[in-house]
């Protein structure tokens, strides 16, 4: 099905997914929110990405939510075949203060983008039935994509074997 406004294509995603998978979701985004002061969503035909750059655009975070993440999953494009945006990272963690209880308490959780209209749309439905509603304004923007030649970039990590077992221990035994 494909929604139409005076004859054109209207440009729109929408993503769900149960409660449980909130917490995941907000820890991405408070990651993101120490990198960057803004984060772009891109909806991509393979998923939902959120990314980040830094002020002095040395440093760059990125999550992709595959389709596989969410229960359900629908982009309507017309011609990138993508839908960008970019919000401010304060107004969007505002949308998960508290993971901990939002965990226990969401039964689904969705974001819609209604590009036309300029809105990113945070609906949190409770267990208990209450709809929670966190409608953003978003600035239109290309696509953030880092660009950096991985065998130039070597990283070391150097550290006494008593720090790197005290990190260590708190991973279960079975990860490896």
């Amino acid at each position: 099905y494909q929604r139409r406004v005076r004859g054109s294509l209207v440009q729109y995603m929408k993503c769900s997914t149960p409660g449980r998978y909130i917490k995941a979701f907000g820890r991405a985004g408070y990651c993101l929110s120490k990198i960057g002061e803004d984060i772009y969503f891109e909806g991509e035909s393979n998923g939902l990405a959120v990314r980040t750059v830094s002020q002095s655009r040395s440093a760059y975070g990125s999550f992709l939510f595959h389709t596989s993440f969410f229960s359900k999953f629908t982009l309507q494009t017309q011609n990138s075949g993508e839908l960008r945006c970019k919000v401010s990272s304060r107004s969007c963690l505002s949308v998960f203060k508290s993971l901990a209880t939002l965990e226990k308490t969401v039964d689904t959780f969705s974001i819609e983008l209604k590009y036309t209209e300029g809105e990113l749309i945070f609906v949190h439905r409770l267990k208990t039935g209450v709809k929670k509603q966190y409608v953003l304004a978003f600035q239109e923007c290309e696509g953030l994509n880092a660009i950096f030649d991985k065998t130039n970039n070597f990283v070391q990590l150097a550290t006494n074997s008593r720090f790197l077992s005290e990190c260590v221990v708190h991973f279960p035994s079975n990860v490896s």
